[in-house]
């Protein structure tokens, strides 16, 4: 199963890297006069075999090279591939890894999608500082479903990667509650930043991710998502800055910061705050 959830990964992996390439800001995230149409070569045009476009092995069989005229393919192929992979398995091994189609096997295939839906996002954010709102939609339907099926487990400790901190927070009575609070404060911490800046600092497009990203987490795991992403951006900003790659002045996309962030809350958040108390003498809960 694990081997299942990995190659699904890596094939829609393949699919969002065509889509984040293809992207018009102008038109449908997934509207067929931009992504529609045979993958090619970029030099000689040639249109691809269905061998030569399976996730993985086609660029490892052919060494990264087009079949035809020899010229070396972007890395970026097999990487993204490689790490949508690594995304649905992860989030396969973080509910137990289930042999079974159930109700884990349902979380751990929405959670997978939620991380790939972030890759686009990063990949399109990177490219073009723009978040596309249909990814911000599919977030939310994606978190609906997580709720769902997460609504009778839901209490004071359960429902959130913190663990037993989640407790220190508060909004624990019931899920909906959990996630309009995690909605509001999402919607006031990077509302009040975009205010602020006037846009310059912080776009609407992170502030309407950010609102997403709150329905499939929740409170407090948010502020939690939030604090990690300004500690990320903050720190690879200002390598950028020393590196001279950019200035004060220059715009980071934050799109990626959010989904790494998303990322390290879903695999860390319990042992990481469990670390952050234990400098302080707090016993770890």
């Amino acid at each position: 199963m694990a081997a299942l959830f990995f190659a699904m990964g890596a094939a829609l992996g393949s699919f969002f890297n065509v889509v984040a390439l293809r992207y018009d800001p102008d038109k449908f995230l997934f509207a067929r006069a931009v992504i529609g149409g045979r993958s090619h070569c970029p030099r000689c045009r040639a249109a691809l075999r269905w061998f030569e476009l399976i996730p993985l092995i086609s660029f490892l069989a052919q060494l990264g090279r087009c079949r035809r005229c020899g010229v070396r393919i972007s890395p970026r192929y097999f990487l993204v591939e490689l790490t949508a992979g690594l995304l649905a398995l992860i989030a396969f091994f973080r509910f137990g890894a289930p042999d079974v189609w159930g109700r884990e096997m349902a979380l751990a295939s929405l959670w997978a999608l939620v991380f790939l839906v972030l890759l686009i996002v990063a990949l399109i954010d990177f490219r073009l500082t723009i978040i596309p709102d249909e990814a911000n939609v599919a977030i939310v339907a994606l978190g609906v479903g997580i709720a769902a099926l997460s609504a009778s487990n839901f209490g004071p400790v359960s429902g959130s990667f913190l663990g037993p901190y989640a407790m220190i927070f508060g909004a624990r009575e019931n899920m909906a509650l959990n996630i309009a609070v995690a909605i509001l404060a999402a919607a006031a911490l990077f509302g009040t930043l975009v205010g602020v800046t006037r846009g310059r600092g912080m776009g609407l497009g992170d502030l309407k991710l950010a609102m997403a990203l709150a329905v499939p987490f929740g409170w407090p795991d948010i502020i939690l998502l939030s604090a990690f992403a300004f500690i990320i951006g903050a720190s690879l900003g200002g390598a950028a800055i020393l590196a001279r790659r950019t200035t004060l002045k220059g715009a980071l996309p934050f799109g990626p910061f959010l989904a790494l962030a998303a990322l390290i809350v879903f695999l860390w958040a319990k042992p990481l705050l469990a670390g952050y108390f234990s400098l302080f003498g707090i016993i770890p809960i």
